[in-house]
Order: structure tokens, then sequence, then C-alpha cells
């Protein structure tokens, strides 16, 4: 049965939460970092760190952004070994193109990650 456990990025304790992914023997297991906008930390140590550790365990990663934030590739390289769900804020959300539309962002996690998908039509 599938199993979902959710941790707060100002509260996690990633050492603990290492353990836990480390216990559970589940080699097809998929790993969704999702916000608030988890690109937000992206130059923070322990989150590099533990996206490393993800890696490094053969764990399948998936983003769920807005793609407004560009991921750093070239300082995060284990970024490019990651999926991304691209939720883009559409024009009847009441945000400006400016805000909810990144075009240089989107094209580099096209560009540079294992993959991606729109969940939106870009308007």
């Amino acid at each position: 049965m599938p199993q979902c456990e959710n941790f707060y990025f100002k509260d996690t304790n990633f050492g603990e939460l290492k353990n836990i992914i480390k216990s559970h023997n589940a080699p097809n297991a998929i790993i969704v970092l999702s916000g608030g906008e988890p690109l937000l930390h992206q130059k923070n140590a322990d989150f590099k760190d533990f996206l490393r550790f993800l890696i490094e365990q053969n764990r399948q990663v998936h983003f769920e952004s807005n793609g407004t934030i560009e991921p750093d590739f070239k300082a995060l390289p284990e970024l490019k070994n990651c999926y991304f769900a691209l939720s883009v804020k559409l024009e009847n959300s009441g945000e400006s193109k400016e805000k909810r539309i990144n075009a240089r962002a989107l094209k580099s996690i096209f560009a540079n990650s294992k993959g991606a998908l729109s969940r939106n039509c870009l308007a």
C-alpha cells in the first residue's frame, strides 16, 4: 500500500528523514518535493545535502514547482536527475504575466532536467 508522509522544510530534521527513507525498501518510490515553492531552498546547505542523498540512494525525485524560479543546475547538478511537474499560473489567476511566467526558468527546466511536464497551458 502506498504511504505518504509530509514534512515541512522549516521543521524538518533531515537526519531523521534520511533514516526513514533508508528504512523503506521501496526502490520504485518517488520522492516529491513540493511547497510552497521548493526551489526557494536550492541554496540552503541542508536542502542541497538532502537532494544529494536522495540521488545517491537512487530515488526518483520530483519537484512540484510554479516555474517562476530558475533552478541552478550548475551549482546543484543533482537537479539534472530530477523531474519537474510545473503548475504555471494561468491568466485568470489575477497575477501579472511577468509574475507568473518566467520563460528563462521554464526553458532551463525543460533543457536541463530529467523530465518536465506542465499541468497547465501557458497563456
